[in-house]
């Protein structure tokens, strides 16, 4: 998967052997900052990172990703 900003990957460890399994990897999960509707706000909060933070670093990202991109000519 060649994802270039958020994203979510289901992963899942086996207890026995320890080894880990990817399950799915979600291009467009769902955001909250809500820990009650989303895993992502629990996330947030282990991270010690507020809503407004993620989202802020998302835009970040992509305005310099787009900024880094060829500019073509409008005729």
């Amino acid at each position: 998967v060649k994802g270039t900003s958020y994203g979510r990957g289901d992963i899942r460890q086996d207890r026995a052997t320890g080894e880990l399994y990817v399950l799915e990897v979600n291009a467009n999960p769902g955001i909250s900052g809500d820990e009650d509707v989303v895993s992502v706000g629990c996330c947030l909060r282990l991270a010690g990172m507020t809503f407004a933070h993620l989202l802020a670093t998302i835009i970040d990202q992509t305005l310099d990703r787009a900024q880094a991109l060829p500019r073509t000519q409008v005729a």
